[in-house]
């Protein structure tokens, strides 16, 4: 009986042993209750930048020119983007908020095709409201404004660039994109040019056909649509590759020293650029 009970207990062990090293329950009708992963926040944050910054290097590789309001990428493909400021919506009547939900409704049936959404988050720029301040304050300043006035408009211009320098801001950027590919082999052209002219011109309707759908149903949503030119394209990409950068390094003032001119020259005046300007489109024709 002794024997029985040592070898029960070794075949027990083993038992226990086995389902241990395969991660099965004791029992077949017990459940292993599985420890909960820990996810280094950190480095969730760093695969997610990883990944972000990759999708954009990938769609840069595609870019081949921005020409007539357009990306224009490889394998005939175009793409325009719609900038679209939003509605308050939780501020609006419950008649208000139907309406805008039923005008949405009737962009999403009406649209057959492609149609991505994308956020952009850049820092707060008070360039503008402050250079106003500014204005006002000398103008005022020549109209008789006390000192009193000028000092405190003064210490009020001082504090908000400080803040802005110190206690920077997101402000949130709303984009549609509306991608389109040309399907070369429903087109018919005598010559190479000609046929990338078709091309062209097919994606320039078909895009401005999607624009004006998605403008004429958000606009009557209340929501301002404005479709990006060739420099809000440019200003879209600088503000996705130079976050950090674009908060000291500002679009508008790159392009009001010509920082994207092809040729670097010396400062000359507005009668002398127009002037070669006239010799170059000359030359052209």
């Amino acid at each position: 009986m002794r024997d029985v009970l040592i070898i029960l207990g070794i075949l027990l062990a083993l038992y226990i042993f086995y389902k241990m090293m395969v991660k099965e329950p004791l029992l077949p009708w017990m459940e292993v209750k599985e420890k909960p992963l820990k996810v280094n926040q950190k480095n969730k944050k760093q695969k997610g930048q990883y990944q972000e910054a990759e999708s954009i290097r990938q769609f840069l590789s595609k870019v081949k020119d921005i020409k007539d309001n357009m990306f224009i990428l490889s394998n005939n493909k175009y793409t325009k983007v719609l900038e679209v400021t939003p509605v308050n919506y939780f501020l609006l009547s419950q008649e208000e908020q139907e309406g805008i939900d039923a005008q949405f409704e009737t962009w999403l049936a009406q649209i057959d095709y492609n149609v991505q959404l994308y956020m952009q988050n850049r820092f707060i720029d008070l360039d503008e409201p402050i250079t106003a301040m500014e204005e006002t304050v000398q103008r005022e300043r020549t109209l008789g404004l006390s000192d009193l006035a000028v000092e405190y408009a003064s210490n009020l211009v001082g504090n908000l660039r400080e803040w802005e320098r110190t206690t920077p801001r997101y402000d949130t950027k709303y984009y549609v994109v509306l991608p389109y590919q040309v399907e070369v082999n429903k087109l018919e052209a005598d010559s190479k040019e000609e046929l990338q002219e078709k091309i062209h011109r097919k994606a320039q309707q078909e895009l401005n056909r999607r624009t004006n759908t998605a403008v004429n149903s958000l606009t009557k949503a209340n929501m301002q649509v404005k479709e990006l030119s060739n420099v809000g394209l440019v200003e879209l990409l600088y503000y996705t590759l130079n976050r950090r950068k674009a908060a000291k390094l500002k679009f508008k003032d790159i392009m009001k020293n010509d920082s994207f001119s092809l040729y670097v020259t010396a400062n000359q005046t507005d009668e002398h650029i127009e002037k070669v300007k006239e010799l170059i489109r000359d030359e052209i024709a």
